[in-house]
């Protein structure tokens, strides 16, 4: 008996969710290691504006910040007597120290980051990466078949910075030394003589 010929094939179709497809393709495209190293020897002389940018404003905080040794001045830290004296030196010294409560936020977020190895890693990729997405390609990115606007790489970059910031706990990590700073400068503000009380002492020497 001859044997029956095979059934013709039907041609696949289209699926509904190929877009999406295309699209999780290039992100993970954009967020592979051969993308990511490219970026990295690039990342210093495309930052440079914005790291001296970054650098105007650090200078120009630390300028307005109030001297350090009126800042720790051991002589003029009491205990608030009443709930109203308490309100009074939140009031006052959040804002005549603000300078310096932002500057030792900034220190002890730099810290988190450095003594965590895997969060620092963790960053250093998220800035290559932003470079090559916004600065080395500012308009619209080709990756592969798929064109990303910028509306779509400013999603894919929210997208990969969260889900790697929670892989390395590098948002714990900030979060819980951001949490200790805002504690300690609510401590320091309470239990510092209000910057407005007029000091009868001997001028502290500023540094």
């Amino acid at each position: 008996m001859p044997a029956s010929a095979p059934p013709p094939s039907v041609p696949a179709q289209p699926s509904a969710s190929a877009p999406a497809v295309n699209l999780l393709r290039a992100i993970t495209s954009v967020a592979s290691l051969s993308h990511v190293s490219s970026a990295l020897s690039t990342s210093v002389p495309a930052l440079a504006p914005h790291t001296e940018k970054a650098k105007v404003h650090v200078s120009a905080l630390w300028s307005s910040a109030k001297p350090w040794t009126e800042f720790f001045n051991s002589k003029k830290f009491t205990p608030p007597s009443s709930p109203t004296e308490l309100q009074e030196r939140l009031m006052d010294n959040l804002t005549y120290f603000s300078s310096n409560y932002l500057l030792c936020f900034l220190i002890l977020s730099t810290l988190s980051i450095l003594i965590h190895p895997l969060s620092f890693l963790c960053i250093v990729v998220l800035v290559a990466l932003y470079v090559f997405m916004f600065l080395q390609n500012p308009d619209t990115l080709k990756v592969g078949p798929v064109r990303l606007t910028a509306n779509t790489k400013r999603i894919a970059f929210v997208g990969i910075a969260f889900i790697l910031l929670y892989l390395t706990n590098a948002i714990g990590i900030i979060g819980s030394w951001a949490l200790f700073g805002v504690i300690l400068s609510l401590i320091h503000a309470a239990c510092r003589v209000s910057a407005k009380e007029p000091d009868f002492e001997s001028p502290v020497n500023s540094v």
